[in-house]
């Protein structure tokens, strides 16, 4: 999740109210980059606060999104059956070959984007900002990084 507030302030993930994640946005620019946790079954409000001090009437709750969380459901075959219908998965190759690569640093080379090595490591692209989060000091904008920076990969 990533977006723009005041910059400097403070933005906090809620969930019903309850703080789920928080952080502050580039003193510049206001940029800011949150990543969920991963959300139980049933029934989630999720908003966004942002605050430029600690006086509640500089609080602001920007967006609010209600949703629910189906339960997962195991599905278990007889022995020497494949699997069929929901339960069959078709795992792509990218994701299979991410699962088998090593995380922990990564070089940079000309052309990388954070989308690109973290569809490659992570997965999927997506998750990008799990890349931007652990290296928030050594980037300073996500669509800019450089040849020869070492990042951590979580």
């Amino acid at each position: 999740m990533a977006g723009a507030a005041a910059p400097g302030a403070k933005v906090a993930l809620l969930d019903a109210g309850e703080i789920l994640l928080e952080t502050q946005a580039d003193p510049a620019t206001g940029e800011f980059v949150l990543l969920p946790p991963r959300l139980g079954a049933g029934a989630h409000r999720l908003s966004l606060r942002g605050s430029t001090s600690s006086n509640k009437a500089d609080i602001q709750e920007r967006a609010m999104q209600a949703f629910s969380v189906a339960p997962q459901v195991k599905v278990s075959n007889a022995p020497g059956l494949p699997p069929s219908g929901a339960a069959a998965v078709k795992t792509e190759p990218r994701a299979a070959e991410a699962a088998a690569a090593p995380r922990g640093q990564a070089t940079i080379t000309r052309g990388d984007t954070l989308w690109r090595l973290s569809r490659d490591r992570l997965g999927r692209g997506a998750l990008y900002p799990t890349i931007y989060q652990a290296n928030s000091g050594k980037i300073r904008d996500p669509n800019r990084i450089y040849p020869d920076q070492i990042l951590t990969i979580p």
